[in-house]
This record gives C-alpha cells, structure tokens and sequence, in this order.
C-alpha cells in the first residue's frame, strides 16, 4: 500500500508466496524482480509469470485438461508450445504438480470440487484415486526425468506417458498399426 502497488488478482500474492517456499528473503527478491519487469504500479499475472519464467496459469490448466482426457497429441502440443514460449519445463512440470495437489486437496469426501477455475466436465470424466495416481506418477517420473541426458524429452515423455495410462495400466500392449510413408514425386518445373 505504502509503494502504491496493486495486483491484478489476489492469485498473484499468493503464487509469489508459493514460490519463495517458506523464504520471506527469497520472496522479497521475487517481489523485487516482478516489480522491475512491470510497466506499471499494477502487477499482472502476465508480469509475474513472465518475470519468473513460469507459465500463465491457462496453460497448466490445458496441460492438465488434456491429461486427464488422455490426449496424448494435445500434451505434446502444450508442452511443445511452452518450450516454444522459453518458459522453463522445470517450472511448468512444477505449476503442474502443485495445481493438481490443489485440485486433489479441493475434492472433499462427496466428490465436490471448491476449486471454481477448473472445469466440472473435465473432472467428471477421472475419480479422486486416479488423480492420485496421477500425481504421484507424474512426481516420480519427473524426477527421473529432470536428471537424465536429454531432460527436456524425458519430461515430455513423462507428460505423454500419463496421458496413455489407461493403456499402460490395462496392459494394452496393442501392436502399432504404422504404414510406410510413400514419398509423392518430385514436380519438375520447367
């Protein structure tokens, strides 16, 4: 108030909160480096995300929507999109981590949902174990995959892997159809 700053959201303090983990010094750092990068005394989720090379919070929500619909196609495409952008993948894989604990922390006993961002249908279609499931599948093999030779495509691999657990866990060891490519001619241009 003193600095006569304002947030676009109440969101945002609280992401600053979870970022800094406990650490009022790490916070106040954060704090500092999002209000360098903001054009005005208004802090916007763009700003900060932006400023912490974190993803704006519909793009963990597509990444989790198709997750949980098991799209394969669309997970590549999101995180295929967010390596485009140059947000951090360890960050991404991070907010994806933290807002399903949130979901799952938002389901109470009676399969209700308080969390009002994301959406009811979407939920509908998965149960509270499998998101369970979800989540501790995904903080395993993140782990695995931030520590491997080529961390970027284990992490997409991760999400990918997730999104086809249906087939995974069912056994469905279904041979892949896949027909050679035929290669058209060449058009001679005279």
């Amino acid at each position: 108030a003193e600095e006569k700053l304002t947030f676009e959201n109440d969101n945002i303090p609280k992401e600053l909160a979870r970022q800094a983990r406990g650490s009022f010094r790490d916070g106040l750092s954060l704090f500092d480096q999002v209000i360098s990068l903001s054009p005005s005394n208004n802090i916007t989720e763009e700003t900060l995300y932006m400023s912490l090379g974190m993803a704006d919070s519909k793009s963990v929500i597509n990444m989790l929507t198709a997750i949980i619909l098991k799209d394969k196609n669309k997970v590549r495409d999101i995180f295929a999109r967010v390596i485009h952008d140059n947000i951090d993948f360890k960050n991404f894989s991070m907010q994806i981590l933290s807002k399903l604990y949130d979901i799952i922390c938002c389901v109470n006993e009676a399969s209700q949902i308080e969390e009002e961002e994301f959406q009811i249908e979407v939920l509908s279609k998965v149960s509270l174990t499998e998101l369970m499931w979800i989540y501790e599948s995904l903080f395993k093999d993140l782990d695995w995959s931030f520590k491997t030779f080529e961390p970027q495509k284990a992490t997409s691999f991760v999400f990918m892997k997730t999104a086809l657990r249906e087939m995974i866990l069912t056994q469905n060891n279904q041979a892949l159809d896949v027909k050679k490519k035929i290669a058209k001619p060449e058009l001679k241009v005279e």
